[in-house]
């Protein structure tokens, strides 16, 4: 953990197998789940301002979790789970209370599919697969408050309130966006997804209602993640670049990265994947409307994992590797 100006380390915690951390509400703490793939995952807390663990949480998942994703607030934990049944490759899709350990909300036969249902060669991939191909085939996205849960499988689409527990209906428009598995929230009420499998373009709706905020947005490939401030997106990646920022009123990529090693600050801020930090000056820039370069600072903009805004000056990152199940140390720290 470290201060932004100056930049200055406050404290570390080493982790072995963490996945990508999070600030809570406020930015007064980071919480993350540790656990390899099929494992019975640990919940962990830190208070930024004491450098102390306030909570610890082990919840025990009897066949292991597979695919666990944690809520931003660290208050919920929802995992695809074996139930143990006869059926040849039945998951359920479950939510634990990580503060109690306790399932409080179940979808049985989350994905169960079939020859005939056109799942045989998607249900191989997971069988013989990377967890990153569970992350793909099965993606679960939070809300920035943790109130709401989507999650996607095949033949199955659905929307949870976490503060009530219970299933909500999600319109035609949501689960339209879920279809191609590149889905996200963009807010506590904005949600973005890909319009279709061949065009690359996306649309932003209000979420939970469904009504059109932005359309034919086009990222191509791209996996879309939320900014701190401003009607931007992060994508990562562009077709000759590994990340950049598309302003959503513009429709345009406004600024991209020439290589790896250009863009600062932006760091594993994506649900869906964990990157080790880039190096901290921003330069060179190239904003892709004029094609000039340019030395422009992202803090008000940077993703809210990698980096908060400017005026809380805090920021992490993780270790490369975590989400694929590399066991070696997260350094909250320099990097």
């Amino acid at each position: 953990m470290l201060t932004r100006e100056p930049l200055k380390s406050i404290f570390h915690v080493l982790a072995w197998d963490a996945k990508t951390a999070m600030f809570t509400s406020g930015s007064q703490s980071i919480v993350y789940s540790i656990g390899g793939f099929g494992e019975s995952p640990r919940v962990e807390k830190w208070n930024i301002a004491s450098h102390q663990r306030t909570e610890v949480h082990e919840i025990h998942v009897g066949k292991g979790c597979l695919n666990p994703s944690l809520s931003p607030d660290g208050k919920n934990l929802a995992c695809i789970i074996d139930p143990g049944s006869t059926d040849t490759f039945r998951l359920d899709l479950v939510v634990y209370d990580t503060a109690t350990g306790t399932e409080v909300w179940r979808h049985n036969n989350w994905r169960s599919p079939g020859i005939m249902t056109g799942g045989y060669l998607e249900s191989l991939n997971l069988i013989f697969g990377l967890e990153k191909s569970w992350e793909h085939e099965l993606p679960i996205r939070f809300s920035p408050d943790g109130r709401y849960l989507v999650a996607h499988a095949l033949l199955n689409s659905v929307g949870v309130d976490l503060a009530s527990r219970s299933t909500i209906p999600l319109s035609n428009g949501i689960k339209n966006l879920m279809e191609q598995n590149v889905f996200t929230f963009l807010g506590n009420d904005r949600f973005i997804g890909l319009k279709d499998g061949y065009s690359g373009n996306a649309r932003i709706l209000k979420f939970p209602p469904g009504e059109t905020v932005a359309d034919d947005l086009h990222i191509g490939n791209a996996t879309p993640s939320s900014v701190v401030r401003g009607n931007y997106i992060v994508l990562r990646p562009l077709k000759k670049n590994p990340v950049g920022l598309m302003d959503v009123t513009r429709k345009e990529i406004v600024v991209a990265s020439r290589n790896t090693a250009s863009m600062s600050g932006i760091t594993a801020a994506s649900p869906s994947s964990s990157m080790e930090r880039l190096p901290i000056s921003i330069s060179p820039l190239t904003r892709q409307s004029n094609r000039r370069s340019c030395r422009r600072p992202l803090w008000p903009v940077l993703p809210r994992v990698g980096l908060l805004p400017t005026s809380s000056g805090w920021r992490c990152r993780n270790a490369p590797g975590a989400a694929f199940g590399i066991s070696r140390p997260v350094n909250w720290s320099t990097g």
